[in-house]
């Protein structure tokens, strides 16, 4: 479980943004609280602000960090962060990520610094039991030079010796995390680590790809029942789906090149992609198989009792967009602690279906230690009866243009306040203040002439 996130000098924040999703002592809401290393860590977070204040940017941070980690950089390429630029003093400074989380229960905190060119510093450190212990510290010099300073219970814990260790440190580049070059050689002992940003957070942005809806209702029958059920409920009009698996045999030589390329790294010998960023159309290729396209089809009912199967297509956004989500409704892998970072929820949903949405993640099971980030601008959910104070965050920025991200539990206000109504009225800030229409210069309506 995510605990804690920090970045600073990137995009528009200038200065540390903190993230935390440690429980405060509200008593509010316990079921939303799941026990972590001795903490009570949130399941949920929901960010609002004004347009162009930096909720997006906070959601483009962590997914930056991930690939930083996950893909790494080749050598030669620069490191794609972008640090302030309203502020000069920013220009030339590094930016810096950190991330405290727990994987297979034990707490981790892993953090970098660097710019276009190299890390500058990076660091990883445990908590076992009580007490945290440095796994790794690293320093890169001007020269691109890596200095560390490797614990004593790494160093002891790994099975092909200390000249392995001696090796993976003196080869890293000055571009590439340490995290990236451990696993590309396979040392285990920061393989939870790695294993925990490449498979456990998991960022959805508007543009990116989704969750396999139609592979999982093609494999999962409970799956495919959980979505015609939520569906049903959320009066889409469709009753039921199936999936449809067809062969191509015009098979794309590139993508063909891309999914082996992906077997070979992966080591299985199944692979999905979405088909251009189509989450209702899934292309797999396994070594086994002739390349498929699963496809999902939905039924709705006809006024004389038959059925009748649409394309995704031809159904509406707000349909399609909830068939994107409503997978990581339905995770039911008993040690899943997966964070879902999600920007723009309420995308194209009705007010009371991002509300359904959110009360289905945090009723449907209570023992989940699934985490749900969110950004959106839906005042419906603010809302003290759904979320508690610790759970809602703002992004604002200055009149200097430097985003600063804060919770509603810093705030104090009497019992029973509706929330909703506060923030739009600016009490908690991060909302747009509108300036006058007339500097537009838009004829008012008695200024337009009338045709007699």
């Amino acid at each position: 479980m995510l605990l804690r996130f920090c970045v600073e000098n990137l995009y528009c924040f200038a200065e540390e943004a903190v993230l935390s999703m440690i429980a405060t002592k509200d008593p509010a809401h316990p079921s939303h609280l799941y026990q972590a290393n001795k903490v009570n860590a949130l399941r949920v977070a929901a960010l609002y602000g004004a347009n162009a204040h930096g909720k997006s940017r906070l959601v483009q941070a962590m997914q930056l960090a991930k690939t930083i980690i996950t893909q790494g950089v080749k050598s030669g390429q620069s490191i794609p962060v972008k640090p302030f630029l309203l502020d000069k003093r920013f220009l030339d400074q590094p930016s810096r990520f950190e991330f405290t989380f727990t994987a297979q229960g034990i707490e981790y905190t892993y953090g970098f610094v660097c710019d276009n060119k190299r890390f500058h510093e990076e660091w990883l450190y445990f908590r076992p039991k009580q007490r945290e212990i440095m796994l790794f510290e690293r320093v890169v010099d001007a020269a691109g030079a890596s200095e560390f300073n490797v614990s004593r219970t790494l160093a002891r814990s790994h099975t092909k010796g200390r000249k392995f260790l001696d090796f993976l440190t003196e080869s890293v580049r000055e571009n590439q995390s340490f995290l990236t070059h451990s696993d590309d050689h396979n040392l285990g002992e920061l393989k939870p680590v790695f294993n925990w940003f490449n498979h456990r957070l998991v960022c959805l942005l508007p543009s990116g790809s989704h969750l396999p809806a139609p592979f999982l209702a093609h494999v999962n029958n409970d799956f495919r029942e959980f979505i015609e059920t939520f569906m049903k409920t959320a009066d889409t009009g469709i009753c039921n789906f199936k999936s449809v698996r067809k062969n191509v045999d015009a098979f794309p030589q590139k993508l063909l090149e891309k999914m082996l390329e992906e077997i070979e790294k992966k080591g299985d010998d199944t692979v999905m992609f979405a088909e251009s960023n189509n989450s209702e159309r899934i292309l797999i290729f396994s070594g086994r198989e002739h390349p498929a396209q699963i496809e999902l089809m939905a039924g709705h009912n006809t006024s004389d009792g038959d059925i009748v199967d649409f394309k995704m297509d031809d159904e509406s956004t707000g349909t399609r967009r909830l068939l994107q989500l409503l997978p990581l409704l339905h995770y039911r892998e008993d040690d899943a602690e997966n964070v879902y970072v999600i920007d723009e929820l309420d995308r194209t949903l009705h007010p009371s279906l991002s509300r359904l949405f959110l009360e289905t993640f945090l009723n449907s099971n209570a023992d989940s230690k699934n985490q749900l980030i969110f950004t959106t601008h839906e005042s419906n959910l603010l809302d003290l009866d759904l979320l508690r104070r610790d759970e809602i965050w703002f992004v604002e920025k200055d009149t200097g243009g430097k985003s600063h991200l804060y919770s509603l539990a810093r705030h104090k206000f009497r019992r029973g306040m509706n929330v909703e109504r506060g923030y739009l009225q600016g009490r908690f800030g991060a909302i747009p203040f509108i300036g006058n229409t007339s500097a537009l210069g838009l004829k008012q309506r008695g200024d337009i002439p009338v045709n007699d």
